[in-house]
């Protein structure tokens, strides 16, 4: 998971592994930290979709 650096404790309580990145994709979920990672996000979310369905992928 990623997320705004001030919720990092928050985010590894509730089981999340947290990390400092742009975009972290999970089994076809895409995150990203902040609107500057907008861009980046897009082209993963892009490339999400031509990979089609992840339900196999579990």
């Amino acid at each position: 998971m990623t997320g705004w650096p001030i919720v990092k404790h928050e985010l590894r309580y509730g089981g999340a592994e947290w990390v400092d990145q742009q975009v972290v994709v999970d089994k076809g979920i895409v995150i990203s930290r902040n609107p500057d990672d907008i861009p980046a996000f897009n082209v993963r979310m892009i490339g999400e979709f031509q990979e089609g369905d992840h339900s196999s992928k579990r």
